[in-house]
């Protein structure tokens, strides 16, 4: 279900305002028509093939939803990492806080009109449209780490609408009685290329995704002989502490979109207590203000832990070396379950 953004007229007249009218109106009469073919009769979210943008040359992966009869629309990952994420997805391999800011993705659900928001309403008002019953109101979104879902741009608007007339034409060739089309070979992904010149058609390709993102260097506390007084220092013999970076499961007002801070939360894995709750400023990961309050919690508690607990490769870097000075042994787990409840409980407070 949408939620209201609560952006004022002025604001959702400006980003309707990023796109003319005529393309709203085409992006529109593409989710449309990919609804009347209802993909999602034939198509699970497994079958994933890529549009590239004729602009930008990105590839977007697209998933048909609605098999499981619940949500119906179409997401379009942006990026080369998306793949690795949905089978991370898909095996479970994800804690309850992270899967919502996985993902860079443009989205169309098909919604009841309760579930849009008045600026949804106010458009499809303005460009003359009608649609009656239940998940038949087109709602269009963008997905990203951190922030909150928000309206389309309009380049946005433009690959979405490329990404649904290419969607709808993979789709009715993987019609069961046309035959099923591979979408996967090996390593490759099958995607949908723009021609070359105006003569040319749209055709397929098989293309491998490139590698992920590089992970950056590890991160050093500037404070060196901090360190290692806290190293030296005897205090008392903790067990076992996890530690992650992650978001808030409340979003704050952004200018104008709203975000979800990234805060750092550090728990004793016995006992569950937080032992460093802290969120950034800009919303924004800080190493060195991460490794601040890490140190500042040792500093309070009197003791170091004998383990330190992460679950993703960026925490990993980013107390690697810390925790190695300090005589911390570090070590990475699939599940950090004091986390885990601490943040259901601030999720819970929060309604």
């Amino acid at each position: 279900m949408l939620q209201d953004t609560g952006v004022k007229a002025a604001e959702a007249a400006a980003f309707r305002s990023e796109a003319s009218m005529d393309e709203w109106r085409e992006l529109f009469a593409e989710a449309v028509a990919f609804k009347k073919l209802r993909p999602w009769q034939w198509l699970t979210d497994s079958d994933i093939f890529g549009v590239q943008d004729p602009k930008t040359g990105e590839i977007g992966y697209c998933c048909v939803l609605g098999r499981g009869g619940e949500v119906f629309g179409l997401n379009v990952y942006l990026g080369a990492e998306a793949l690795q994420l949905l089978d991370r997805l898909r095996e479970g391999d994800v804690a309850p806080y992270e899967s919502m800011h996985m993902f860079l993705c443009l989205s169309v659900n098909f919604e009841n009109r309760a579930d849009l928001d008045k600026n949804d309403l106010a458009l499809i008002k303005e460009l003359g449209l009608k649609f009656r019953g239940a998940n038949e109101w087109p709602a269009f979104r963008h997905y990203a780490p951190g922030l909150y879902p928000w309206h389309l741009s309009g380049d946005e608007v433009r690959f979405m609408t490329v990404a649904l007339r290419q969607a709808t034409e993979t789709a009715q060739r993987l019609l069961p009685e046309a035959g099923r089309l591979t979408l996967r070979k090996k390593n490759a992904v099958l995607v949908r290329v723009p021609p070359s010149s105006a003569a040319d058609a749209w055709e397929d390709r098989w293309l491998v995704p490139e590698p992920g993102v590089r992970r950056p260097d590890k991160t050093v506390y500037r404070d060196e002989l901090r360190v290692r007084r806290l190293a030296d220092q005897a205090g008392r013999k903790l067990g076992a502490w996890e530690a992650e970076l992650l978001y808030a499961p409340f979003p704050v007002d952004g200018d104008p979109r709203p975000f979800y801070p990234l805060m750092c939360l550090i728990a004793d894995q016995e006992s569950g207590f937080i032992v460093c709750f802290h969120m950034f400023e800009n919303g924004e990961s800080d190493g060195q203000e991460a490794l601040e309050e890490f140190l500042r919690a040792i500093e309070k508690t009197g003791g170091k832990p004998q383990k330190l607990f992460v679950r993703t490769s960026e925490c990993a870097d980013l107390f690697e070396h810390t925790a190695k000075q300090l005589k911390i042994k570090l070590e990475r787990a699939a599940r950090l379950y004091a986390v885990e409840e601490a943040w259901e409980g601030m999720y819970e407070h929060m309604g």
